[in-house]
């Protein structure tokens, strides 16, 4: 009983260290400009299409039917 509790808190640890060190992360790579939520948004997008790139010429021209209403950062 006291090895899982232990486990327990170690993990925990682990956990709490691990979201602290993203959230200095996300106001370190902010700038004035950019939030830090947009940055992470636009990092997590560039991600998904590298992964997941689009073959679809018609998905592709429906991902940019709205691109004049998105900023640059998101459009890239």
């Amino acid at each position: 009983m006291a090895e899982t509790t232990r486990k327990s808190r170690i993990r925990l640890g682990l956990a709490v260290l691990l979201l602290a060190a993203l959230t200095i992360t996300m106001f370190l790579t902010s700038t004035p400009e950019r939030s830090p939520a947009r940055t992470w948004a636009t990092w997590a997008w560039e991600l998904r299409y590298r992964v997941f790139p689009l073959g679809d010429a018609a998905a592709l021209t429906e991902l940019h039917a709205n691109a004049a209403k998105e900023s640059r950062e998101q459009c890239v």
